[in-house]
């Protein structure tokens, strides 16, 4: 006799159920997404050499080879040969008119002279092949600190001219004389410096960052009648720098781009040094203390604090700094852009 099994009412709708839907499976949890990761910036940092002819470079190197011996440096063919730490692009005239095909210049791009070229920082980029300006110890310097490296260099943009000031024919920084656009920053750096930018993007393949203006200019400035709108000249072209490559800046902001003012020869026993020089380098001290973002290189004579920087003798004329002279100003460059963390992240 077949046994008949009996359901509870619980079983019998539990069995119904069952058979009319199906069993229901377990949900499947949501996946918790994984955060993209932000890529990180990296950032090439350029500085932008300007002034006239101690910063273009009219200094002999002769003899900085024993110089390097005197200083217990053992390293003389990196400057010889080229340090691939910080790459140098570089156009410059001498004493005269700067001519609109830039013909007359000295430029590493040594086919088209308006157009830069970066090449490893050496010897023999200042007004010629034989001169050297303030580039050389700078570099040096951030290379000796280990701030610049082969991977990872730092750029200088050089753009000096000889005799240059504010108010100055034929090169002459002011670019609103006569109310006409026409003066060096206006016609030549600013084309020059953005394409030296857009340059170092494409060959390093790091975005550019200009941290400062390295400025050594006033010798032509140095008379009384100049001196009292010295550095309401200097801070204009800062403030056009400024605005015309604030997405340079760092956080993009234009006035994080700083100024680092060297001094002029104040000394008797050339042409402009004396009680004149002291009152421009006295203004240079004064426009820098105004800024948290502009600093001065102290080479005075008279000053307080000055390192006493000279012309003449050793590879320098009455003019121009001394092949150790000119060396240890570029140095002193690059301790202002070490002491204020222009190299910082």
């Amino acid at each position: 006799m077949r046994k008949i099994r009996f359901l509870s009412c619980a079983g019998v709708l539990a069995t119904l159920l069952l058979a009319g839907c199906g069993e229901t499976p377990n949900p499947t949890p949501t996946p918790t997404p994984t955060p993209t990761p932000v890529p990180q910036v990296e950032y090439a940092e350029v500085f932008l050499l300007c002034g006239q002819s101690n910063m273009e470079g009219n200094t002999k190197y002769s003899g900085l080879d024993s110089l390097f011996t005197t200083w217990g440096y053992n390293d003389y063919d990196a400057v010889r040969d080229g340090m691939p730490e910080v790459k140098t692009t570089y156009m410059g005239v001498g004493y005269g008119q700067l001519t609109e095909d830039g013909k007359n210049l000295h430029a590493s791009n040594t086919e088209n002279k308006l157009e830069p070229k970066f090449l490893n920082t050496k010897v023999g980029m200042g007004k010629d092949d034989n001169c050297m300006g303030p580039e050389l110890g700078c570099a040096y310097g951030l290379r000796k600190e280990g701030l610049a490296t082969e991977e990872h260099p730092v750029y200088f943009v050089k753009a000096s001219f000889s005799g240059s000031g504010f108010a100055q024919s034929g090169t002459d920084w002011n670019w609103k004389i006569g109310g006409k656009e026409k003066g060096l920053y206006q016609n030549f750096v600013k084309a020059y410096l953005q394409k030296s930018l857009d340059l170092i993007a494409q060959e390093s393949g790091f975005t550019p960052r200009l941290r400062a203006l390295l400025w050594h200019q006033g010798e032509s400035d140095s008379d009384a009648a100049k001196i009292p709108t010295y550095a309401e000249n200097l801070n204009e072209l800062l403030g056009a720098i400024r605005t015309d490559f604030a997405d340079y800046g760092y956080d993009g902001e234009g006035s994080n781009i700083a100024l680092v003012d060297g001094m002029i020869y104040d000394a008797n026993g050339n042409p402009w040094g004396g009680q004149n020089a002291v009152d421009l380098n006295t203004v240079k001290l004064n426009n820098a203390n105004a800024d948290e973002k502009r600093y001065v290189v102290n080479t005075s004579s008279v000053l307080e604090g000055g390192s006493a920087l000279k012309p003449g003798n050793a590879g320098g004329d009455s003019m121009h700094y001394t092949t150790e002279d000119s060396f240890k100003l570029g140095m002193q460059y690059a301790q202002v852009i070490i002491d204020n963390d222009l190299l910082a992240e």
